[in-house]
């Protein structure tokens, strides 16, 4: 929207710009680059800006309807339902990285938190976490079980926000998988999305208030060759998350639980340790658990779903899927991305 406006302003001097000012404006034109060009053919830069202006309010609008359809198309927040100091948020994989984060970043704003994990609450974190329920997200029974625990220490405050934030990755070739990681892999990252939502969205659609946070990355839109498990559960992810906002609006209608996916780009947490050096070394310095949690707990408390892609400014690495295919092999190839070292 700035540099819309900026262009607007720019047009505005060269076309409509009051005689007295008119000086200065070929002044600074004269100090453009290329200024000759464009002094000589000033139409064609107003031709120029016009058509800038006009795609860049094409994108704007685009941009607001996609934020009011992400919100179930609403143009609102429903702020008003939320008591933050009386809801409970579940966290599954929250006892390192991101989803740690995530956990200290709500109990910092008043949330009760409670983690389900299969490792156990490190010292740092166990004043931040309201309950731990020690717990294998990809067991039906696991989960029901930790839902039980949070009835009993909550019995009147059923859940209304669920991160599914749980997530392992590997690195092995495509055709030489060890099967059993590559379901375990399948299992957590994507199916326990399933399980999780099963279990505590119905409570949530019965108050129409609630909202599930699908921990995913931007591996979701562009494939990364080396961790093609990930990346395809990644992708996968997003259907998922797709329909599951589509049946709480118009199966369920539930308008007010709202889904926000995540996509953040390469984050140095435990998952990607061993290839930090590299990846960085091809991709420039990857971001901190600490950045991508505090961007998912704003969200959370503006009470809206939404597409999070961190940092905003790769947004536009989701329609690489409509890219040329050559356009996208250049572009993994350049950042290190095709998975061609053994």
């Amino acid at each position: 929207m700035l540099t819309t406006a900026l262009a607007s302003s720019i047009l505005y001097l060269l076309t409509r710009c009051p005689p007295v000012l008119e000086p200065y404006v070929q002044r600074i034109l004269a100090h453009v680059p290329f200024n000759v060009q464009l002094t000589i053919n000033r139409p064609l830069l107003i031709t120029l800006l016009k058509a800038f202006i006009a795609l860049g309010l094409i994108h704007n609008a685009s941009s607001l309807l996609t934020s009011v359809a992400l919100n179930n198309w609403q143009w609102r927040s429903d702020k008003h339902q939320w008591e933050w100091s009386k809801e409970v948020a579940v966290v599954t994989g929250g006892c390192s990285g991101i989803g740690e984060e995530i956990v200290r970043g709500l109990k910092r704003r008043g949330v009760r938190v409670v983690v389900l994990d299969v490792q156990e609450v490190p010292a740092r974190l166990k004043d931040d976490v309201a309950l731990y329920c020690h717990c294998d997200v990809t067991s039906p029974e696991s989960v029901h079980s930790a839902s039980l625990q949070i009835k009993e220490q909550f019995p009147d405050t059923p859940p209304s926000i669920l991160v599914n934030n749980a997530g392992i990755g590997h690195d092995f070739p495509i055709f030489s998988p060890p099967i059993d990681k590559l379901k375990k892999l399948i299992d957590v990252n994507l199916t326990s999305h399933w399980i999780t939502c099963a279990e505590f969205c119905p409570g949530m659609v019965e108050r129409n208030k609630g909202h599930v946070v699908e921990v995913a990355s931007m591996s979701s839109f562009v494939s990364v060759g080396r961790f093609s498990d990930y990346s395809a559960g990644k992708a996968a992810l997003v259907s998922f998350s797709e329909s599951l906002r589509d049946q709480l609006q118009r199966y369920y209608h539930a308008p007010n639980v709202h889904v926000t996916t995540v996509h953040p780009l390469w984050v140095s947490t435990p998952l990607v340790a061993y290839r930090k050096d590299q990846i960085e070394q091809a991709s420039g310095k990857m971001m901190t658990p600490q950045r991508v949690a505090g961007e998912i707990v704003d969200q959370i408390f503006r009470c809206k779903g939404a597409r999070l892609i961190i940092p905003g400014s790769f947004g536009w690495l989701r329609g690489t899927r409509a890219w040329p295919v050559w356009m996208l092999d250049l572009l993994k190839r350049s950042n290190g991305l095709d998975g061609d070292e053994k």
